[in-house]
């Protein structure tokens, strides 16, 4: 079973949820005033986020404009990526609540999904979620220019019998995901920099040396796993590891999209596309 970048990033997500509710203060902060109401209970929403995503791993259903009204700072780096997981798993430790809205760059007006955060804190549920097309749906007024989204977002809709209804204006500055400065596909993906570090880091972990293993992963993903350790014992995850920390080969297809100090690994696992992101620290690449 080839799960270590799904298997063991789920294991980790409530951890990495706890670690990521600091933030350092933005240059030009989003705001937003009004509130989102879920089953009758009102949730202030006090700060507004915005970023486009570009879909070039070709992992979405096309490029995305991602807003989120919400009622605390968090860092923005979580609108980033293609996996939003480290959102979702601060919405359900209550490290943020409020709604992602994700529309089209080309057409924002036209048509919307929206997810609730958190309205779901029980992991195998999904989170909250309702679609709408048409035109100027959800958006009374939107502006979106090179480097700012602002307007007002409105909407009523029950979901699973569930009354949900959000109401704002918003005003924030709009992040890009960095453009693609390396692509690697098949044999030259596994013999890359970022796929022989994430074999390293599963070698370590199906030996049990996680001290070792520590080294090779950001200090976010180490503080998860040793959470996990604390929780479930050093001999347990360790057996956990045996089976589930190894990595894909030429089989999987794998791929590695590397933006500037980031790169993402894709991979077909069955019928599931698994995903493990890296980061480049100090001249090395580090398990994310």
């Amino acid at each position: 079973m080839r799960t270590l970048a799904r298997g063991l990033r789920r294991l980790a997500l409530a951890a990495a949820g706890l670690l990521a509710s600091a933030t350092a203060p933005a240059i030009d902060p989003g705001s937003a005033k009004g509130r989102l109401e879920v089953e009758g209970q009102a949730i202030a929403l006090t700060h507004a986020y915005a970023h486009e995503h570009d879909n070039a791993e070709g992992l979405l259903d096309g490029r995305e404009l991602r807003l989120l009204l919400a009622d605390r700072a968090i860092p923005q780096r979580l609108l980033g990526g293609v996996d939003l997981a480290e959102l979702e798993a601060l919405a359900r430790s209550d490290g943020v609540r409020g709604v992602l809205l994700i529309v089209d760059p080309a057409r924002p007006r036209d048509g919307l999904r929206a997810v609730v955060l958190p309205g779901e804190t029980r992991p195998a549920n999904a989170l909250p979620s309702f679609g709408k097309s048409g035109i100027n749906v959800g958006f009374p007024r939107l502006e979106v220019t090179g480097t700012r989204v602002q307007g007002e977002a409105r909407y009523e809709t029950e979901v699973l019998r569930r009354r949900i209804a959000y109401a704002a204006t918003f005003s924030a500055p709009l992040f890009r995901e960095e453009r693609l400065s390396a692509r690697y596909l098949g044999t030259p993906a596994l013999r890359s920099a970022p796929f022989l570090a994430l074999a390293a880091h599963a070698k370590a972990l199906r030996e049990g040396n996680f001290e070792a293993a520590g080294k090779l992963a950001t200090r976010e993903h180490t503080r998860a796993i040793d959470a996990l350790i604390a929780r479930e014992g050093r001999e347990a995850v360790a057996r956990r590891m045996r089976e589930t920390a190894i990595v894909p080969d030429a089989r999987d297809r794998p791929r590695v999209f590397v933006r500037g100090a980031t790169a993402l690994i894709v991979y077909q696992s069955g019928v599931e596309i698994g995903t493990q992101p890296m980061r480049l620290e100090r001249g090395r690449w580090l398990v994310d």
